[in-house]
């Protein structure tokens, strides 16, 4: 009965992939959800009271949502986008890797789409990008979604504050949440289970290895040859996260 919420949680996640069905063509979404349903390490990870089942559901179901949203042009999904991705803050500190990986995909992925635009100046996206944020070209498209981002920032920091001080009966918790993250800085990245880098890489490749082999041919395709930011984005953002998992001792 304990393991029943991280049971729900890896269940649910098939139904996530359903977001990112529009990316993986018909054929391709259901291979995708085929192993992900039957993989080994996802259902090894489901009997366990594992904090990283929790944060890898949330995390799927943002970046779709996410997604979605800037499909449809809908600042109010991306408002829910917003507060799924915030509570993973409620979670555990591994929240930073989330968002972190979501900002850099971003970035990587509008810098390799403007190279293979212009692959004969690479350095002009950097300046073109100054230009267009000093003259207010960016306003018209921001503006729509700014009154989504600040309620989001709002919502989720009342959850933070309602959980952490037990609903105001602890108001002091809240300090707590914030000083854990210098806690886990110093102690939780580093100390016990202390792994090398292909600790993560050998365990999918052993127990994973159709999902990763069918991973990284998708990947080496896309990002060669795709222009579709969406695809562009999605790859980037999966080996960001393999590869701060990767670089971070504990594991």
């Amino acid at each position: 009965l304990l393991r029943l919420p991280m049971v729900l949680s890896s269940v649910f996640s098939l139904f996530y992939i359903f977001l990112f069905r529009r990316y993986l063509g018909k054929y391709g979404f259901v291979v995708a959800l085929a192993l992900v349903a039957i993989s080994p390490g996802l259902v090894y990870y489901s009997n366990l009271a594992n904090y990283e089942n929790y944060i890898a559901t949330l995390n799927v179901l943002g970046v779709g949502l996410l997604l979605l949203g800037i499909h449809k042009r809908s600042p109010w999904i991306l408002f829910l986008s917003g507060v799924i991705l915030l509570l993973l803050m409620t979670i555990k500190e591994t929240a930073l890797i989330a968002w972190f990986s979501i900002v850099v995909s971003a970035l990587l992925m509008h810098i390799l789409l403007y190279i293979k635009q212009r692959p004969s100046n690479i350095l002009r996206y950097f300046e073109d990008l100054t230009i267009k944020l000093f003259k207010g070209e960016y306003n018209l498209v921001i503006l729509p979604y700014l009154l989504p981002a600040i309620l989001t920032f709002i919502v989720g920091g009342a959850i933070f504050v309602a959980l952490y001080s037990s609903f105001g009966g602890h108001v002091s918790g809240i300090y707590d949440g914030l000083t854990s993250w210098m806690y886990w800085k110093n102690t939780g990245a580093s100390s016990g289970h202390v792994k090398p880098f292909p600790y993560y890489t050998e365990l999918i490749f052993t127990y994973d290895f159709f999902l990763t082999f069918l991973f990284l041919s998708a990947s080496l395709i896309i990002l060669f040859s795709s222009r579709d930011r969406y695809k562009v984005f999605i790859t980037f953002w999966a080996i960001t996260l393999w590869l701060i998992y990767s670089l971070v001792p504990y594991k």
